[in-house]
């Protein structure tokens, strides 16, 4: 595969178009379409040259899409999609920090029926869980404890850790902490599970079936090197 751009005239104004050559035999060329005409959110973005630092999209099974950006302003933004890509509502908040990363999950791993919840970690203050965001948009929230006392969080993730079916969060510092934090039954509060130093700051936490035997490896990216937790 190979990429390369050429300029053209297209729809009576010149632009830049990408030209890919792929093992397909086909030489596919992509030009830049109104982003408001699919996602009316990210049009305000540009209109705003807010420069967006991290974004998530979480599609649900009945073609619902929600999305969410997080800007280095500390501003994030929040919209519904309808299976037919039309926006159905949009929410925006300002904190005092550059969004380093955002994740909408649902907190039980085999209910796709659970309602929607959103971490956000950000580079100078804790990291927050924006609880029901497609009720409450983003007015109800509650900080992960301790989660600020490491440096900058630089990235998040969720997985069932301890296979109770109920999804932990999971976030990476610089300060070369990786905290798993559990939700404390019949509560919104969350409390720390697990928490070790690594030797260099935490880029990537993921998670998947490396080994095929049927259950995740935890795979943790830090600086210079990859650590794989079976």
């Amino acid at each position: 595969m190979q990429i390369s751009h050429v300029q053209i005239n297209h729809e009576g104004r010149s632009q830049v178009a990408f030209l890919l050559s792929c093992v397909d035999g086909i030489i596919h060329l992509y030009t830049q379409l109104t982003s408001s005409f699919f996602f009316p959110m990210l049009g305000r973005v540009s209109d705003h040259k807010i420069n967006i630092l991290f974004m998530h999209i979480f599609d649900q099974p009945t073609g619902e899409r929600v999305i969410c950006a997080g800007g280095q302003n500390g501003e994030i933004l929040l919209g519904f999609y309808d299976k037919d890509g039309k926006e159905i509502k949009t929410n925006a908040i300002k904190i005092f920090s550059p969004i380093t990363s955002t994740l909408i999950f649902q907190p039980r791993s085999h209910s796709q029926a659970d309602e929607l919840h959103l971490v956000v970690t950000c580079a100078i203050e804790q990291a927050i869980v924006y609880r029901s965001i497609k009720t409450n948009g983003l007015s109800v929230s509650k900080p992960l404890p301790l989660s600020g006392n490491f440096d900058s969080v630089l990235c998040s993730h969720v997985m069932d850790v301890d296979w109770d079916g109920e999804k932990e969060i999971l976030i990476g510092t610089y300060g070369r902490q990786v905290i798993i934090y559990k939700q404390v039954t019949g509560t919104q509060f969350y409390t720390i599970l697990w928490k070790r130093q690594f030797a260099y700051p935490i880029y990537r936490i993921v998670h998947l079936d490396l080994n095929r035997d049927g259950l995740d490896e935890l795979i943790v990216t830090t600086m210079y090197g990859v650590h794989i937790f079976q």
